[in-house]
């Protein structure tokens, strides 16, 4: 099968010189064009994004952002994408602040990485450890840890049932890591429910992607800013004070926790 080539994304403007930046797949929403003189528009309803790989829950859509639709003088953009254009949500200067910020912090930690290599298993909050694609050395910390539990977020990819001994609880998402990948839309609310419920009744968690760099953090970044009142930058220092400095490569997952931070977290 052939790779999946998945780049960042990169902020960028409309032909008017309107600032959008896209954070989603442009076929989850529904198309609102802005045309004069102005027509009905049709609805079109917004079917609900495609399941975890795998997995039988159903993640709650989120509740789409206000557009703010504005029509360039001039275009040199076919009419599909302009359209698409004209459907992108504007980002607030509240969301630029903070993820300005986020990058700043993030810049901080790249320069730790050529200092110090990561350990293979970080301890985060009590019980909630992160690391990258278990080995015989990590399986080892994890006993030595009371660790039971494993969330493996590259189960697309990396198949761990004939790498993990059956003491193990695993469970297994499949996310992707690419730059129009929903990762909070599509995981994190069975995530959160698996973690909490893991934790609450005394087990220990162990979360895992390739490298625990971007899917496994983003997700873990999301329960230590819903379950412990932190914000994104002082789960990014937590990180890189366990030693963790080279984390969140894949800039869109930054947005979405910036996103999510302040849609959720914040009046």
């Amino acid at each position: 099968m052939a790779t999946r080539s998945c780049t960042p994304s990169r902020d960028s403007a409309s032909p008017g010189g309107t600032p959008f930046i896209c954070h989603h797949r442009l076929f989850d929403y529904p198309i609102e064009a802005s045309h004069s003189p102005p027509t009905p528009s049709s609805q079109h309803p917004c079917s609900a994004p495609s399941e975890c790989w795998g997995q039988t829950e159903r993640c709650v859509p989120v509740e789409p952002r206000p557009l703010q639709v504005s029509t360039p003088k001039t275009s040199r953009l076919n009419s599909t994408q302009l359209q698409a254009v004209l459907s992108t949500p504007q980002v607030t200067k509240e969301e630029l602040q903070l993820r300005a910020s986020l990058d700043s912090e993030l810049s901080m930690g790249n320069v730790d990485f050529y200092r110090n290599v990561m350990p293979e298993v970080t301890p985060l909050v009590e019980g909630l450890y992160v690391g990258g694609f278990p080995d015989e050395e990590t399986l080892e910390i994890l006993k030595r840890e009371g660790i039971d539990v494993i969330i493996n977020c590259c189960a697309r990819e990396r198949d761990s049932s004939g790498v993990l001994p059956r003491e193990f609880i695993v469970h297994n998402f499949y996310a992707e890591d690419c730059s129009d990948y929903l990762i909070l839309f599509h995981c994190y609310e069975r995530f959160a429910q698996i973690v909490h419920g893991a934790l609450r009744n005394g087990h220990r968690v162990f979360v895992h992607c390739v490298a625990g760099v971007n899917r496994s953090v983003t997700l873990c970044i999301a329960y230590m800013m819903q379950y412990h009142n932190m914000g994104p930058i002082n789960c990014v220092q937590l990180f890189r004070a366990r030693g963790r400095a080279n984390i969140l490569q894949n800039i869109s997952f930054r947005h979405q926790l910036v996103d999510f931070y302040l849609n959720s977290f914040q009046a």
